[in-house]
């Protein structure tokens, strides 16, 4: 039991180490659906409630899965956006807001607040941007054709 929890132990630890060297993760849904996420910051995955929880160190918006619509977690290293070679979508955080790009062209877009209210609805080309401007701080949840995604801001 003892070489069990040792061995756990070291793996957890290689696994953070390898971690603390990317700033993109890559989440890849049951639907073969790709999101990459970009942080100024070393990410940080958690598991509340049964969900998925992508944020940085100091926790400003998280993005949420439900755990059981994700496939695969891929910790990754970018520079900046132009460098992804996925088509999946890329979401941005910055101190501005969150930015989608790779949305594809007309895209339908929607915003509803933590109450289900559609604050915001569009269609869009290749990206879609929520500024903390623009947006009260709260829960959003943030629907792009069949992309949804849970947010922060």
């Amino acid at each position: 039991m003892r070489k069990l929890i040792l061995l756990f132990a070291a793996a957890m630890v290689s696994m953070a180490a390898f971690a603390a060297e990317r700033n993109a993760v890559c989440v890849t849904l049951n639907s073969g659906d790709k999101a990459y996420f970009l942080f100024d910051d070393k990410p940080e995955l958690t598991f509340p409630d049964g969900s998925l929880q992508i944020a940085t160190a100091n926790k400003v918006d998280p993005a949420y899965f439900n755990i059981d619509d994700v496939s695969s977690v891929v910790f990754e290293e970018y520079s900046s956006v132009d460098k992804l070679k996925s088509t999946g979508i890329v979401v941005a955080y910055s101190a501005e807001g969150v930015a989608f790009h790779n949305i594809g062209i007309n895209s339908r877009v929607s915003v509803a607040d933590i109450n289900g209210r559609i604050v915001a609805s569009c269609v869009a080309d290749e990206s879609y941007s929520l500024s903390r401007a623009s947006f009260n701080h709260g829960v959003y949840i943030v629907k792009i054709n069949n992309y949804v995604i849970k947010i922060t801001l």
